[in-house]
């Protein structure tokens, strides 16, 4: 085989050239605007990589294939418990994990703008829901005692609620594999914005 000997000036114009070529095209980095809605039924906005993202939809579709089975074995123990057998398991407090994409940016700053401007408007039903039972109250005319009462048993079935969670939880947790979900604390990956506060009971809406 015979070999190509170039000539000196030719090699160095070469090594030169290279040394311009076009460098390997940056990877670019996505941001992902998702709304996490927990057990409580609370959505809060969090702002994650495509891997984080990834991450809390994969928690989600696990948690799907046995959510109908945690809540029939927490009600199991619910009931064979002394200290919530007598009292209703609370099956409506307790909601399947979600999580929806809001949008996706290649700007940090924007994914955290539109992440502030979907929690504001949670905020805002949330607050626009309180003066509307707020001011059905007023006109039903309740007297204070009455209006402690109602408030006295809509914090009772909170209580219930929490602690029905905290049953299916724990149930939830054995089902996937002994890992705590995410879902308990409402914190999965991603920077979080603030979650929309508590809304009053449907129940004292209705009375």
């Amino acid at each position: 085989m015979r070999k190509c000997i170039l000539p000196t000036g030719m090699l160095v114009a070469l090594m030169v050239a290279s040394s311009f070529a076009a460098p390997e095209k940056a990877t670019t980095t996505e941001y992902f605007v998702v709304q996490v809605t927990g057990h409580a039924g609370k959505a809060t906005n969090f702002v994650m990589t495509a891997q984080e993202k990834n991450a809390i939809m994969g928690e989600v579709e696990a948690e799907a294939k046995v959510f109908q089975k945690a809540v029939q074995l927490a009600e199991q123990d619910w009931k064979s418990d002394a200290s919530t057998s007598d009292k209703a398991f609370s099956r409506g407090a307790i909601s399947p994990k979600k999580a929806k994409v809001l949008g996706k940016y290649t700007d940090e700053n924007k994914a955290y703008e539109k992440s502030t401007s979907a929690t504001e408007r949670i905020l805002d039903r949330a607050k626009a829901e309180e003066k509307r039972i707020d001011e059905h109250n007023k006109t039903l005319k309740l007297s204070d005692t009455v209006i402690k009462e109602r408030q006295k048993k809509q914090t009772a079935e909170e209580s219930r609620g929490n602690l029905a969670r905290l049953f299916f939880e724990k149930r939830l947790a054995e089902l996937l594999g002994g890992a705590t979900p995410a879902a308990s604390t409402n914190k999965p990956a991603g920077q979080a914005q603030a979650p929309a506060p508590e809304q009053k009971s449907k129940e004292e809406k209705k009375k």
